[in-house]
């Protein structure tokens, strides 16, 4: 496991890194944002370099929720699109929603 608390927090440096670890033939897991909906190819490329599974802080599926703690990245529109992703690309997906 990568321990980065957003793993795609600079999306040039997790290019990079990933085209490093391509073919070192690993199994990772780590932890991004939900901003990651917007890089669906990053998704195919970390999938490809032996991503198994993302950790990912939903946070809630409540708006006013999402909104009162000013979480500009949560948008629930694209948790499904999201999912549907990491699905599609044989990543498992650990996440955490607040009560």
């Amino acid at each position: 496991m990568f321990i980065d608390d957003n793993f795609i927090g600079n999306i040039q440096w997790t290019n990079e890194f990933l085209d490093e670890i391509m073919f070192l033939k690993i199994v990772w897991h780590s932890a991004v944002s939900t901003n990651l909906v917007k890089f669906p190819h990053l998704i195919q490329k970390m999938s490809a370099s032996g991503c198994k599974s993302l950790f990912i802080g939903f946070e809630s599926i409540n708006s006013e929720s999402i909104d009162s703690v000013h979480k500009v990245q949560n948008k629930i529109k694209d948790y499904e699109t999201l999912i549907d992703c990491l699905h599609a690309n044989d990543i498992m997906l650990n996440s955490r929603f607040n009560v």
